[in-house]
């Protein structure tokens, strides 16, 4: 009584805004017990019940992925719907979002971009994780965001099926540059028909004639000089020179020796194994002949 209509309306905002907080606490309560104890799961489920009543409030939605993410060592899958919550909890518009400190949303932030980043690779894709973590409070059931491993396995896999050769010799390539590359050379490739390879020639020895092919393996996009990686020892020498900067492509060469500094692996092939060989007369070496002895000279 005596409390003017002004007053009377300020006061209700702070008893309605206290008595919101204690409501949400109460909802959040289990969640952050069962988080004490580390029971990720208890406290996952706990904050699911308390979203689905307050769907608008981004401290249930950090709590619920923060639950997410500590069980991703035994559940990878749970990284996703973490960083979905985690998401959705700094996106959630500030006018009806519980994050009422500025400085609270900015570290989220950078929690969310440090997490993500780590998972995925780098940050593409955080925009629109946003911007869908928007549209409801829990993710689909078969949402996923790939991981760096799956990409780089996709990228591969995609490079296997475009480019087969060059893939076969990439894979053996890393094999023989590690630190047991002598062990795997001696143990599994040695003396061992390789299925077909493709390279670029980078000279013959000897010149004309060649006996040995010395052949580089270029990735799509490299642009010459090439270095030679390996060396075809041919099963008998060639008719005449061979053209220059040849794309060359063999069946069943066998590896015979291999020096890791410089990299070269030599392989023993027959030259009908090899597709895209060309050569050209070798020139005739040159005659000197005596010079002629003048008159006067042949008087003396």
């Amino acid at each position: 009584e005596g409390t003017s209509d002004a007053d009377w309306a300020a006061v209700r905002a702070q008893l309605q805004g206290a008595a919101k907080g204690a409501l949400l606490f109460m909802a959040m309560k289990p969640g952050i017990d069962a988080k004490q104890k580390k029971d990720w799961a208890a406290a996952e489920a706990a904050f699911q019940t308390a979203e689905t009543q307050y769907p608008d409030s981004s401290q249930v939605a950090y709590e619920l992925g923060g639950s997410e993410l500590a069980q991703q060592a035994t559940s990878p899958a749970k990284i996703s719907q973490g960083l979905y919550e985690i998401a959705r909890a700094v996106s959630i518009d500030p006018a009806k979002s519980d994050f009422t400190d500025p400085k609270v949303r900015t570290q989220v932030e950078g929690y969310l971009k440090s997490v993500y980043v780590k998972y995925h690779g780098s940050d593409e894709g955080l925009d629109r994780l946003k911007q869908q973590a928007l549209t409801a409070p829990f993710p689909p059931a078969d949402f996923h965001i790939l991981s760096a491993t799956e990409i780089m396995n996709a990228k591969q896999a995609e490079f296997a099926q475009k480019y087969p050769d060059l893939a076969l010799w990439m894979s053996i390539k890393a094999k023989l540059a590690d630190t047991d590359g002598q062990s795997y050379f001696d143990t599994q490739l040695k003396d061992t028909a390789v299925p077909k390879l493709k390279g670029v020639l980078v000279e013959g020895k000897p010149a004309c004639r060649s006996k040995q092919l010395l052949v580089a393996v270029p990735l799509p996009d490299a642009k010459p000089p090439f270095t030679a990686e390996i060396a075809l020892k041919l099963d008998a020498p060639l008719p005449g020179k061979p053209d220059e900067s040849l794309e060359l492509t063999w069946t069943e060469g066998v590896p015979s020796a291999f020096t890791k500094d410089p990299f070269l692996l030599t392989v023993d092939v027959e030259k009908a194994k090899i597709v895209g060989l060309k050569t050209t007369p070798c020139a005739p070496p040159a005659v000197h002949h005596p010079a002629a002895k003048s008159p006067a000279a042949k008087k003396k």
